[in-house]
């Protein structure tokens, strides 16, 4: 498994129970590498039947046919769901307003909401 990577291999008392693969944005084309990355995770040897995965993104910038395509395309070939968690759920990205100007970061506001979702998903996942 040392060639397949994603951000967090999350373990418990020495069991790999997480994978989480972690964006800035989620746009169609880094959702569609990290699904075809997170597949091939779970047909791994090394992975426990029973292992989980997410993504953890800042911003939504994927078109909804696509996660609902890609999101599909996991479970038929894992059986399994993936969690998708978009920590500034109400603003999408824009290319216009990008966060290291100043005028702008009222625009990344974090969810608490979001934060605590994802936090309890790692608590009961794990």
């Amino acid at each position: 498994m040392s060639n397949l990577q994603v951000d967090w291999h999350v373990y418990k008392g020495g069991t790999l129970r997480l994978f989480v693969e972690s964006k800035t944005y989620l746009d169609s084309c880094y959702l569609m590498r990290a699904v075809i990355d997170l597949i091939e995770l779970d047909a791994s040897p090394d992975t426990p039947d029973d292992c989980q995965f997410a993504i953890f993104a800042g911003q939504d910038a994927c078109k909804a046919e696509s996660m609902t395509y890609y999101s599909a395309f996991f479970k038929k070939h894992t059986g399994k769901e993936l969690t998708i968690f978009f920590a500034n759920p109400q603003q999408r990205r824009r290319s216009s307003r990008p966060i290291f100007k100043a005028d702008c970061r009222q625009d990344f506001t974090l969810s608490t909401e979001v934060h605590n979702q994802f936090i309890n998903w790692l608590e009961t996942a794990a």
